[in-house]
Formats: structure tokens, sequence, C-alpha cells
């Protein structure tokens, strides 16, 4: 989050200090934000990865096949 708040009061010091404020805070939240939302991503696929291959299985008692749920 410091890493975003450095970079969005580069970006804003050329307004001055209220500027870099408003930078600082801007990039702040938007690297929290994008942070979030990578690892959202990041869960999602894991978890569909374990529903395919581990959950997704059904192995019939009858015929021994197995089957994609």
């Amino acid at each position: 989050m410091i890493v975003g708040m450095v970079r969005g009061a580069r970006a804003g010091s050329a307004l001055g200090v209220v500027g870099t404020t408003i930078g600082a805070v801007a990039g702040g939240i938007l690297n929290l934000l994008w942070g979030v939302t990578s690892g959202g991503l990041l869960g999602a696929q894991a978890g569909k990865l374990i529903d395919e291959n581990v959950i997704g299985l059904y192995h019939c008692p009858k015929c021994h096949l197995r089957f994609k749920a």
C-alpha cells in the first residue's frame, strides 16, 4: 500500500501539496484494491482446479466408472 502511495504522491506532485496528498491517498487505495482483486482471482482459479479435479469426480458404486459431476 505504501508503494502505491509513493507512486501517487509522485504523480500528484506537479499540482503542489494538495495534488501530492490526493495522489498518495488515491495511489494507496488503488494499490490495495488491485492486491485484493488479484488475490481473489488467484483464489477463484485454485478453487476451480480443485473442484474440477478432486471434488468433481463421481465414482459409481455399481459399474465402478468415474464421471465428472
